[in-house]
């Protein structure tokens, strides 16, 4: 098409004049002609906005902005990227990796049909999900198991079931707000009960329970406080203090464990997190937890107890809208199987946490010697690392990263690294940007140089 200026509504092409252009034959052929069609109709009205106010766009230009947004149409899909920020379950990056070793165990089973609801051995209809929930009971010597689409879900089905238009009692100070805005409060209310905070915000004692509850009380609820902690004058009831009540009052007794620890932590250098054994153990009737945190696996919630309380949620019309999809079960069950053989070491998120500091000192060193050659300056540096996803707040452990030696404003240059194919995120911090190596698995080393490289070039 010839450069021609766009004043009127009638020199606007039309919409399949424009996607004929030979501009836009790549783009169709990448994203289908609707999402291209979807695109230039979207920059047609904005051109027409333009003339309403009297001012024009050269057809160039027009064009130009429209390939300015399909190219950053693959920025928009999701798409893998390399975690350089040190966080090591990080909640904007898909929290914890799942690795490339599952995916392949998993395209037998998923890539076809599936005996997702289907006996074998009975040539019948089957239960979804039923060894994975047997495999969940065998895991954690729970009674019964099952599991749902995430944590938050498992709350509201928990809570829906035993408290709909009755009163649950929750200490003041965990009332919780957890990612994109939502409160635990909100969740719970929107379950059909009516939610009675007790005690004060930083101190509840087991007698501020018990003074609360009356004839239309059904639940004692408490929640694990995992994306904040409170310090100085503070007091939290035990679990176990909880369950004895619970027991004289004939209540349930639930507990939102959050995170879902299954191996204790301290063995990583960390603080210990309470973990799942810590509740079942103290004898709660239900826990719940997410899948995708200190579990190391995909999103889920998880909810494991005694046997008649995880058969009354099961049966809880609600557990059909937030049960789980083929994929996931497939996942779990692969996740629960590694731990009852004992791979940890198969487990990205534990790859990640056991990884020795001379370990990374030796790839850090490497990958300086590479960027050297490379006429990019770096120095490596020790760092500290955080477990993240609402996880042990503010823990850190020690790490290892690389400061790169820029002009500029370590921002731009960020930017730039996001522009890699693979994308690279690191971290700014005190105006210098660092790529910290807790997050880069090994076999990402080299796309974090090219990254690197290409973002010097730009």
């Amino acid at each position: 098409m010839n450069d021609i200026e766009i004043k009127q509504f009638r020199d606007i092409p039309q919409v399949e004049k424009i996607l004929a252009d030979d501009s836009l034959r790549e783009f169709i052929e990448r994203y289908s002609r609707p999402l291209v069609g979807r695109y230039v109709r979207k920059h047609i009205e904005r051109l027409r906005e333009k003339i309403k106010s009297g001012r024009s766009e050269m057809r160039s230009a027009f064009f130009s902005k429209i390939i300015s947004d399909l190219n950053n149409l693959r920025y928009e899909l999701t798409s893998r990227v390399i975690n350089a920020t040190g966080i090591v379950v990080h909640t904007n990056l898909g929290r914890t990796p799942l690795g490339k070793d599952m995916f392949d165990r998993l395209k037998s089973k998923i890539g076809g049909y599936s005996s997702l609801e289907f006996d074998l051995l009975r040539g019948s209809r089957g239960s979804r999900g039923s060894f994975l929930f047997e495999l969940l009971s065998a895991l954690t010597g729970a009674e019964a198991g099952i599991a749902v689409n995430n944590n938050a879900s498992s709350v509201m089905l928990i809570l829906n079931t035993f408290g709909l238009n009755k009163k649950v009692i929750v200490s003041r100070g965990e009332q919780v707000q957890i990612g994109g805005g939502f409160r635990m409060h909100e969740v719970a209310t929107r379950s059909g009960v009516k939610l009675e905070e007790v005690g004060a915000t930083n101190r509840t004692v087991i007698s501020d329970y018990e003074n609360a509850i009356d004839d239309l009380t059904t639940v004692l609820f408490k929640v694990h406080l995992s994306n904040f902690k409170q310090i100085g004058f503070t007091e939290e009831t035990p679990v176990r203090e909880l369950v004895e009540l619970g027991k004289r009052k004939n209540l349930t007794v639930v507990h939102d464990l959050g995170s879902g620890a299954y191996v204790d932590t301290s063995e990583f250098g960390l603080t210990r997190e309470p973990t799942i054994h810590d509740s079942l153990s103290a004898g709660v009737d239900l826990v719940c937890f997410s899948g995708d945190k200190l579990l190391g696996g995909p999103q889920a919630g998880i909810i494991l107890g005694k046997k008649e309380k995880v058969q009354a949620v099961k049966k809880n019309p609600l557990y059909r809208a937030c049960r789980l999809d083929k994929i996931i079960i497939a996942m779990l069950e692969e996740l629960v199987l590694k731990y009852m053989r004992a791979d940890l070491n198969d487990i990205p998120l534990f790859q990640l946490l056991s990884t020795s500091n001379s370990e990374l000192r030796n790839r850090a060193e490497r990958i300086q010697q590479e960027l050297s050659a490379l006429q990019i300056e770096s120095e490596i540096l020790d760092t500290e690392a955080f477990c993240g996803g609402g996880s042990l707040p503010e823990e850190s452990f020690p790490s290892l990263g690389l400061k790169l030696a820029i002009e500029g404003s370590p921002q731009k240059f960020s930017a730039r690294l996001r522009q890699h194919d693979p994308p690279l995120i690191g971290r700014i911090k005190d105006d210098n940007l660092v790529l910290d190596l807790r997050t880069v698995f090994a076999d990402e080393d080299a796309l974090l140089i090219s990254a690197v490289r290409q973002a010097f070039i730009k």
